[in-house]
């Protein structure tokens, strides 16, 4: 995203967000060229951009520092040795010390910011991003406990304190200003967080599961609980959200589906038009022939074609391949079983109390929406039912719930998940 242009004069209208007229809230999407927990434009004084969007999938924070001294450490290996926490390659910190390094910053930048901390900031003419703290999680190098950000280790990183948010610390600070029509705005929420709003349902005991171009689980927690491989991030109204997410998800099977139409083309044919459809139905098939046979898959494929956030050089492989076991339905069978195992592995190092307290499965994402396969086989690791959520675009609809709940339309974030009958839906298992 370039510079932003807006009608009208740059103002601050920071006044109170109650009010009858409706509210709105943003998320800053996980979608095509930007994601959510990826990062930030720089912003002048008066509000608006004067650096392009960079995105997680940048990933310049994993490149090494420069200077002897530094011996190889990338960027984000500094902030998370310096911080005690994790802090990944896409985080927006990490990419700011890159980019600091590298004399990349513009002249002028006052404030760092998420792309739904710049819109929410446009639509009220705002001056100065508001940041939650569902969103400062994504940065890096954010303190919970205090609400703020580590200003220790961004000075002993190099970095200046002055150009991180300000972090809401109420209900009353989330208010951003109000639009030209008078609709309160309030600070944008994390991706994945709205998206559990949007489309768990039920916030307690349930696995929220999305499988899109990327893929992540996420589970409500009322305390914060570190486990390798999880994020532990706040939750609007309290708790915290505890996600794990593979970098390919849906693209393994998007890789999937571009070999087999090379196979066909190659093989002096031409791959069907509703190739995945195709891809489905054999997928299927084969699961009701292991289930007949009672044997389980031959193949055992591992994902990681894009590497992992912790590994950003770990390559993706398929094992076990015997002669008898080497077919196109086995294979994407194993490459449906791989994304499914890769995703639901990563709650090991869970409490078993909070494992066990794993009721049921909410599944978001066309790649689960879409694919009777991938849900068979969801229903089948956990052994409990899934339901897709009833509404699409969930994290638009948790956007919009945690809009209701800030202008006090419902009392808690749980009440308008359960007011929203998101409960419902298709169910599998």
């Amino acid at each position: 995203m370039g510079k932003a242009s807006g009608s009208g004069a740059d103002r601050q209208r920071c006044g109170s967000a109650a009010g009858a007229v409706p509210a709105l809230a943003r998320q800053a999407r996980r979608n095509r060229d930007f994601l959510a927990d990826a990062r930030h434009p720089l912003c002048r004084r008066n509000g608006r951009a004067v650096s392009p969007l960079y995105t997680w999938q940048d990933a310049r924070g994993g490149r090494a520092r420069a200077g002897e001294e530094a011996a190889g450490e990338s960027h984000a290996s500094l902030l998370s040795r310096l911080s005690g926490s994790s802090v990944y390659s896409g985080y927006g910190s990490a990419t700011h010390s890159y980019n600091r390094e590298n004399g990349l910053v513009p002249d002028g930048a006052a404030s760092l910011c998420t792309i739904g901390d710049y819109a929410a900031m446009r639509l009220c003419g705002a001056c100065e991003p508001v940041m939650d703290a569902t969103q400062a999680a994504a940065i890096g190098l954010f303190e919970p406990e205090t609400g703020r950000f580590d200003e220790d280790v961004i000075v002993e990183a190099g970095m200046e304190p002055d150009l991180f948010p300000r972090v809401a610390a109420a209900a009353e600070e989330a208010a951003v200003g109000r639009t030209n029509d008078g609709i309160p705005v309030y600070a944008a929420i994390g991706d994945s967080q709205a998206g559990f709003i949007g489309g768990a349902g039920i916030r307690k005991g349930t696995l929220l599961v999305t499988i899109g171009t990327g893929a992540q689980i996420a589970l409500y927690s009322g305390e914060r609980v570190l486990a390798e491989g999880l994020e532990s991030r706040p939750m609007p109204g309290g708790g915290w959200l505890l996600t794990g997410a593979a970098l390919a998800g849906g693209k393994s099977y998007e890789l999937l589906e571009r070999f087999l139409r090379e196979a066909a083309e190659l093989a002096g044919g031409a791959a069907p038009e509703r190739l995945y459809s195709r891809m489905n139905e054999a997928a299927e098939a084969e699961l009701d022939r292991l289930e007949r046979e009672g044997i389980k898959p031959e193949l055992t494929v591992s994902p990681s074609w894009l590497g992992s956030r912790s590994e950003p050089e770990a390559s993706g492989s398929i094992t076990g391949i015997r002669e008898d076991g080497f077919t196109v339905p086995g294979l994407i069978a194993g490459f449906l079983q791989g994304t499914v195992d890769e995703l639901l592995d990563m709650l090991a190092p869970l409490p078993a109390g909070l494992r066990a307290g794993i009721a049921r499965i909410a599944g978001t994402g066309n790649g689960i929406r879409r694919n009777p396969a991938m849900r068979r086989l969801l229903a089948a690791r956990t052994g409990l039912p899934l339901r897709t959520a009833a509404m699409t675009e969930e994290s638009a609809a948790g956007a919009a719930l945690h809009a209701a709940v800030m202008s006090g339309l419902y009392r808690s974030h749980e009440h308008a998940m359960l007011a929203a009958g998101n409960a419902g839906g298709q169910l599998e298992g």
